[in-house]
């Protein structure tokens, strides 16, 4: 009996990371959808709709969509600050909101978030990117919890 292959949706789908991560999955049989940002803008939760609705199901969210705008603090625009909080955290969050449902209906389903080392281990001019990462982190906790999402 022939089976349709397990769908993976990759945000920041033209980065290196991403297109590695596609290369594997693709080698293991998955079905791999790994928009630009053109086509799936993180920070815009119409944009992520657009995508999610359009998927034939899926299997595996991996929220890899990330930016780093380095400066130390005092130099920092609050543009900068923004728009990493709103790339790397906020996105992530919209990601995981608009999939689970599709999730929860399917009965199954995984999601991966992609941190970094500066999550837990500060450095100099990466303030935004570090607490954007450690805000991940904590949210990857909290909906490891099945009580966050049912």
């Amino acid at each position: 009996m022939m089976t349709d292959p397990p769908v993976a949706l990759i945000t920041g789908g033209r980065g290196a990371l991403a297109r590695a991560l596609a290369a594997e999955l693709i080698g293991a049989g998955w079905q791999v959808i790994a928009p630009p940002r053109t086509v799936l803008d993180v920070r815009e939760p119409a944009s992520i709709q657009h995508v999610v609705a359009r998927l034939p199901r899926l299997d595996l969210l991996v929220n890899n969509a990330g930016i780093r705008r380095d400066a130390l603090l005092f130099k920092m625009p609050a543009a900068d600050w923004d728009a990493v909080l709103d790339t790397n955290l906020r996105g992530a969050w919209l990601c995981a909101r608009a999939v689970l449902p599709v999730m929860q209906q399917q009965g199954r389903g995984h999601i991966v978030n992609m941190g970094s080392h500066t999550a837990r281990h500060g450095v100099a001019g990466q303030t935004a990117y570090g607490a954007a990462k450690a805000g991940l982190l904590a949210l990857t906790q909290s909906l490891a919890d099945r009580k966050s999402v049912v």
